[in-house]
C-alpha cells in the first residue's frame, strides 16, 4: 500500500480497492490468534502480543518516537493498534487501515460457540466512490443483551478521520445481526457535524 499515490484515489483519500484486501487480512489474522482464546481467556493480553508484532514488522505508528511515526499527512501502508474487549458474552474486535491523514476503522462481532469464537457480524467500508465512502474512527461499539433468541442490536460511533479543525462528521449506525456477517444491512444511520475536542465530542449548545 505504501507504492499507491494518493492521485490513485484522489477524490476518497487515497483509498482504492487494495484497501479491502488489507482490510480483511487483519482480522483473519487475528481469527488465527483468537483460536487460542478461551471463552474467559485475557483478550488484552492477546492484543497487547498482537500489536507487538505489527510494531516489529514496521506496520503501525509509534507516536512517540519521532523516527516510528507515521509519515505526515499519508498514513497509506500502516495499520493502527489492534483492539480487542468484551461487551456481555461478546468478543469485539476493532482494526484500522491507513488512508489519507487518518485510519479507516473496521469493526467485527465474535460470539462463542463450540467450536470456539466464530465472527457474527462486521461492519467495513468498502465502497470507494465520493458519494458512498464514510471512513470513521470507531469511538465506541456496543452491544444489547444477550438473547436466547439471538436477537440484539450492535450501535456503532464513530468520527470522519482528519488533521485539520476540531470540527468533523459524527456517525451513529445501528445494525441487527442475522445471516451472514457480511450481509448484515444497517438498520439505521445518522450523521451531523460535531466539535470534536481532546476529549471527545463537546455538548451541543
Amino acid at each position: 500500500m505504501r507504492d499507491v499515490r494518493t492521485s490513485e484515489g484522489e477524490k476518497v483519500r487515497g483509498a482504492t480497492p487494495k484497501l479491502t484486501a488489507v482490510k480483511h487480512e487483519l482480522p483473519d489474522w487475528v481469527e488465527m490468534r483468537i483460536k487460542e482464546l478461551s471463552r474467559d481467556g485475557d483478550e488484552h493480553n492477546l492484543a497487547r502480543t498482537l500489536n507487538s508484532e505489527l510494531h516489529a514488522a514496521g506496520l503501525n505508528c509509534n507516536w512517540e518516537n519521532p523516527s516510528e511515526r507515521c509519515p505526515e499527512w499519508i498514513y497509506l501502508g500502516y495499520v493502527s493498534d489492534i483492539q480487542l474487549r468484551r461487551s456481555g458474552d461478546f468478543l469485539i474486535l476493532i482494526t484500522g487501515v491507513g488512508i489519507e491523514c487518518g485510519f479507516d476503522d473496521s469493526a467485527y462481532l465474535y460470539g462463542w460457540s463450540p467450536e470456539g469464537w466464530r465472527r457474527v457480524w462486521q461492519n467495513e467500508q468498502n465502497e470507494y466512490t465520493e458519494d458512498k465512502y464514510l471512513p470513521q474512527s470507531l469511538v465506541a461499539v456496543e452491544v444489547s443483551s444477550y438473547s436466547p433468541a439471538n436477537d440484539y442490536l450492535v450501535m456503532t460511533l464513530g468520527r470522519q478521520p482528519w488533521c485539520q479543525s476540531n470540527w468533523h462528521d459524527v456517525y451513529y449506525r445501528i445494525f441487527r445481526p442475522g445471516g451472514e456477517p457480511e450481509a448484515t444491512p444497517c438498520w439505521l444511520t445518522e450523521g451531523t457535524m460535531r466539535s470534536w475536542g481532546a476529549f471527545g465530542p463537546l455538548p451541543e449548545r
